[in-house]
């Protein structure tokens, strides 16, 4: 009954109601709230074959002749990073979705799609020098969080330079069209400092909660202001702070990626 007591009088307080309130409201608004987005992301190239530090004795060609070039390879992941589904009768046939790699050192020499998150994705890659552009095929669709890769061989006199690439396109529903996001792989290790700050506000929150009455109020010249607004205002943060670590949580488990690179 004690017990009882305290989480009555403490919900009662309108520092906390006031938390609690806003708490709920962003929840509900996160779930509300609904987005079509398509993004794309440019990985660190790999470097397959070096010209200025390889052995001198291998020789590599290329239509027929040697090549002087560096050989680099790189990935490029293509995801529905909204949680909507995106139609690819939404992608546009007189504006698709195309990457042009703008160096003049640099020659596209191969591409493919790679690492679908489903196997039945029909995606097809036109090459035009050094413009790759996407065809979707037939009548699906791209889910919340499904993707590709994109993985590009290109030669280039700067094995380290980083390339230019200009990725435009149209989306219907998307006036953005395609834009660049930061892509994560899957790491279940990531949810370890989430959940130990979990942890900490929730049990501070709860052990200031239970402990207040008889330790604070031993305290000399502890007014009754500071426990009546200060222990609930400190309670109802670290819950706060905790539930919020809670939801990042559930909404990375729910809208992550679903595939693996």
């Amino acid at each position: 009954m004690e017990l009882y007591r305290k989480i009555k009088a403490m919900l009662s307080n309108p520092v906390v109601g006031l938390f609690l309130a806003i708490a709920i409201a962003y929840v509900f608004y996160a779930i509300g709230t609904k987005t079509m987005e398509l993004s794309y992301s440019l990985i660190k190239p790999t470097v397959i074959y070096n010209s200025t530090t390889s052995d001198s004795k291998l020789e590599i060609s290329w239509k027929g002749g040697s090549i002087d070039s560096s050989i680099v390879q790189l990935d490029i992941p293509i995801w529905n990073s909204g949680d909507q589904y995106i139609d690819f009768n939404q992608v546009s046939k007189s504006n698709p979705i195309s990457f042009h790699f703008q160096d003049d050192d640099i020659e596209v020499i191969d591409s493919s799609i790679q690492n679908k998150s489903r196997e039945s994705l029909d995606v097809k890659l036109i090459r035009d020098g050094n413009q790759i552009t996407l065809d979707f095929v037939g009548d699906d669709a791209l889910e919340a969080k499904e993707g590709f890769f994109i993985s590009v061989l290109y030669l280039s006199k700067d094995a380290d330079m980083k390339p230019v690439i200009e990725a435009k396109g149209r989306v219907k529903g998307i006036p953005e069209g395609i834009t660049e996001g930061t892509w994560t792989p899957i790491d279940d290790g990531r949810y370890l400092p989430i959940g130990l700050g979990l942890t900490f506000f929730w049990f501070v929150g709860i052990l200031l909660f239970i402990a207040s009455e008889q330790f604070f109020k031993s305290i000399p010249y502890f007014s009754a202001f500071l426990y009546s607004w200060l222990i609930p205002l400190v309670c109802a943060i670290c819950l706060l702070f905790g539930a919020l670590f809670f939801w990042a949580i559930v909404v990375d488990m729910s809208m992550g990626l679903t595939w693996r690179h």
